[in-house]
């Protein structure tokens, strides 16, 4: 299925519940979206795929996007959930709702760039958001923003300035259980804040990735940031001029189940 909304003009407002605006589920849903926009769906929408592919595709100055879980780009098993906008001004905001059991603060999200899959059970799929444009907003809760969960994939691409990027736990290049998360960031003089367990952070045998290149950011985590735990790999590259870095504890590993785990930051002119 597909929704083609191609005319640019004015901005279109639009509302749904779950398995909607590019979902595919044991099949295939596309959303193409041309102009400015204000989405708001439920669970498992805005490019979300399991079992098969959900894509959508939208450009516009000024568009929101909200999303209760498992969207934004979600890929679960056997699925891809992806996700592309270009545009000024986006703000992206998903997995604020649902509590989640690990944290009396937490929400989960599974969204903005997620590969999920049920440990265990089934191995995972791939997720990806791709964002190109100055002064976007994102906002996640758990799980979130590149992450990667028991042998899934998951990838966050930016590119603009300005840019204000938050997330709470296993965010921002995260790989966890066997799991690949990344971050791909092109830009200068934006934030990115989070809890911790991100950025860059592998867990069991997963590999976490952040590469940010341009100048005037900034990177924040209070804990387990650059760093690989229980067999994990947490790697950051960040290239350009004047990082402020206020990162707990990073570029750590630690030796478990007889094996190293490993933990790298690199950066080109950095301050803390």
């Amino acid at each position: 299925g597909l929704l083609y909304l191609a005319h640019p003009g004015g901005t279109k407002s639009l509302r749904a519940g779950p398995v909607s605006f590019g979902a595919g589920l044991l099949g295939v849903g596309g959303l193409y979206l041309a102009g400015p926009a204000s989405l708001e769906s439920g669970p498992f929408s805005q490019g979300a795929g399991a079992y098969g592919a959900g894509v959508v595709w939208s450009s516009g100055s000024g568009s929101a996007f909200t999303q209760e879980l498992a969207g934004q780009g979600y890929g679960t098993t056997r699925g891809a959930g992806l996700f592309s906008h270009g545009g000024p001004d986006a703000r992206f905001s998903c997995g604020l709702t649902r509590p989640d059991p690990r944290d009396e603060q937490a929400t989960l999200g599974l969204c903005q760039g997620a590969g999920y899959g049920p440990r265990g059970f089934a191995g995972g799929g791939f997720g990806a958001l791709s964002v190109d444009g100055d002064r976007a907003v994102l906002r996640a809760g758990y799980m979130a923003q590149g992450l990667g969960y028991w042998r899934a994939a998951g990838l966050l691409a930016l590119r603009g300035d300005g840019l204000s990027v938050q997330g709470r736990r296993y965010v921002q290049g995260a790989g966890v259980h066997t799991g690949l998360g990344a971050v791909r960031y092109d830009g200068s003089s934006s934030t990115f804040r989070v809890w911790g367990v991100g950025p860059a952070f592998g867990w069991d045998y997963g590999v976490g990735l952040f590469h940010g290149r341009g100048d005037d950011n900034l990177l924040a985590c209070e804990w387990a940031c650059a760093r690989g735990d229980v067999n994990g790999v947490g790697l950051a590259r960040l290239e350009g001029r004047r990082w402020t870095l206020a990162l707990e504890g990073a570029a750590q590993g630690a030796m478990r189940r007889n094996a190293p785990s490993w933990g790298l930051l690199a950066a080109d002119d950095a301050r803390g």
